[in-house]
């Protein structure tokens, strides 16, 4: 038979599951979301900053899911199927990252030198 001694601390225990329980819920609930990694001017890459700093993205989930190799998101030919593009609803076949590169390399490639001779 337990005594009141025992009785106590396993109330005691008890209180001290429920506050951690409820300590956990509270931190979970009042958890700021992330910051998003597209932008509502529906620009994208590494010259337009998302939220977090990163070059934006555009919503995968969204209409325009697709960034250009001239940093718009769209849904067009000219977004999503370019060499330079990048389709954010595609996550499994290359990093973001090394797109970008690719993004970075073909726009440099694209403008002209300035030679004044």
């Amino acid at each position: 038979m337990p005594t009141t001694v025992d009785a106590l601390k396993l109330d005691q225990d008890k209180e001290q599951i429920r506050t951690a329980a409820l300590e956990q819920r509270l931190h979970e609930m009042t958890k700021s979301p992330a910051p998003k990694k597209w932008r509502e001017d529906g620009r994208c890459g590494q010259w337009f900053p998302a939220e977090d700093g990163n070059p934006a993205e555009c919503d995968p989930a969204g209409d325009y899911a697709c960034c250009s190799e001239f940093t718009w998101c769209g849904k067009t030919a000219a977004h999503c199927d370019c060499p330079a593009c990048v389709d954010y609803r595609n996550t499994g076949s290359n990093t973001h990252s090394e797109s970008w590169s690719t993004v970075n390399n073909t726009f440099n490639d694209s403008i002209p030198s300035f030679n004044p001779t």
